[in-house]
C-alpha cells in the first residue's frame, strides 16, 4: 500500500485521528511550516519512530522536528483510550487548570529528558481520540506549545537545518489534513476560498 493510499485509509477509519491532527496542526502553528515539512520536520502515520525501554514503539502517528518526536500517540490501547504524549515549553505549569485535566486523565506532566531541551516539558494522558482533542482548548496550552514548537522551527530555519527524520515523513498525510481547512474557514457556493484557504492551498 503506498503512502497516499495509507493516508485516506487510515483517516478513513479512523476520522477522529484525522480530527486530532488537524487540531494539533492548527493549535501549534504547524501549517505555517509547511514549507519546512520534509526538511525540518516529519508526520509518518503508524510509525515505530519512538525509542522505549524496551524498543520501538508502535504509534499512530509520529511528528518528528529536529531529532526527537515532538508529538505522538502510542498504537496500543489501554482500554478504550490510547496514550498522547507531547512536548511544550515550561510556561504551561503557569495553568493549574489544565495540568489538573491532565491528572485526571491518568496523565503527568515531567522534565524533558533530552540535552537539548532547556525550556521543555513533556506531557502524557489516556484518552480516546475525540476527549484528547479538547485539550488543544485548555487555557495555555496553545501558547505552550506555539512557544517551544516555533522557537525550535525558527532556529532549524536559521540553520538550514535538517531532521535526521526527514526521510520518513509523508506529504500526503499532510495534504489529508489541508483538505479540512476549506470546512473550518468555509468555501463560497461558486468556489470562492477564503484568505486562509488560499494560504493553505499555496
Amino acid at each position: 500500500m503506498n503512502e497516499a493510499v495509507q493516508a485516506k485509509q487510515v483517516f478513513k477509519d479512523n476520522p477522529q485521528l484525522r480530527h486530532f491532527l488537524f487540531e494539533l496542526f492548527q493549535c501549534s502553528g504547524m501549517f505555517g511550516n509547511l514549507d519546512l515539512q520534509g526538511r525540518a520536520w516529519s508526520l509518518k502515520l503508524l510509525s515505530s519512530d519512538v525509542g522505549g525501554s524496551a524498543g520501538p514503539i508502535p504509534t499512530w502517528f509520529t511528528l518528528n522536528i529536529g531529532t526527537h518526536a515532538f508529538a505522538y500517540t502510542k498504537r496500543k490501547p489501554v482500554g478504550n483510550k490510547f496514550t498522547h504524549c507531547m512536548s511544550l515549553d515550561r510556561l504551561l505549569l503557569d495553568y493549574p487548570e489544565t495540568i489538573i485535566w491532565i491528572g485526571k486523565h491518568d496523565g503527568e506532566v515531567h522534565e524533558a529528558l533530552y540535552r537539548t531541551a532547556e525550556r521543555a516539558v513533556e506531557i502524557s494522558f489516556d484518552a480516546d481520540f475525540a476527549t484528547a482533542a479538547k485539550i488543544f482548548k485548555l487555557p495555555g496550552l496553545r501558547r505552550a506549545l506555539v512557544a517551544y514548537w516555533a522557537a525550535t522551527l525558527a532556529d532549524m530555519r536559521e540553520r538550514d537545518a535538517r531532521s535526521i527524520y526527514a526521510r520518513h515523513h509523508c506529504p500526503d498525510t499532510v495534504k489529508e489534513l489541508k483538505l479540512l481547512i476549506a470546512g473550518t474557514t468555509g468555501i463560497g457556493s461558486r468556489g470562492r476560498t477564503t484568505a486562509a484557504s488560499r494560504f493553505v492551498q499555496a
